[in-house]
């Protein structure tokens, strides 16, 4: 037995007793894969991060190495990742929230992957 998510089935147009051969069960398991990673990643940005951190939490979860590329492609098109946006917004609530300094928010920055 496969576990699929409903979007998987809507893609594939999945029903029971449906037929599969070998290609077409790898490819759905594969977008559903894809899928899970993208929605888990959605979620995770209900608060701005860095390219490295949505990176660092998928791998946690244990999804490839493409997935989590396929991923973040997603992301930068749909303009949910942005590190130039991260640095800028967190480098202001440093400053302004936490009274940061430039050296130590550009040490922080730099903690958290971004030139």
């Amino acid at each position: 037995n496969i576990e699929v998510r409903q979007g998987t089935l809507i893609k594939f147009n999945l029903y029971v007793g449906k037929e599969l051969d070998r290609d077409m069960t790898e490819e759905f398991k594969y977008f559903d894969q894809y899928d899970t990673a993208k929605n888990l990643a959605l979620r995770y940005l209900k608060n701005m991060k860095s390219e490295y951190q949505v990176r660092f939490y998928l791998k946690t979860k244990d999804f490839e190495e493409n997935i989590i590329d396929q991923v973040i492609d997603y992301l930068y098109s749909i303009k949910y990742l942005d590190d130039l946006d991260y640095a800028r917004a967190y480098s202001l609530d440093r400053q302004n929230i936490y009274k940061y300094g430039k050296n130590k928010i550009i040490f922080k920055l730099r903690e958290k992957q971004i030139p």
